[in-house]
């Protein structure tokens, strides 16, 4: 198993949804396409507080270690 920090760039709607995720290449130290998909897989189930703007965005950083 690889280990590496993946950084994920959101869009999030007025409900809190992710609805967009995608791998952010500054801050990651890896580009390893399994780590990359299951980051995204995780930012597209969270959530986040409701707000009047209709898009939020920001970055959400996914640390992946190996199992020893």
């Amino acid at each position: 198993s690889k280990s590496g920090k993946v950084v994920i760039r959101v869009t999030v709607d007025a409900k809190g949804r992710v609805t967009g995720a995608s791998y952010e290449p500054k801050g990651s130290t890896t580009d390893a396409a399994e780590l990359i998909e299951a980051a995204k897989a995780a930012a597209r189930k969270a959530r986040f507080t409701e707000s009047r703007a209709a898009v939020q965005g920001g970055t959400i950083t996914y640390i992946f270690r190996m199992q020893a």
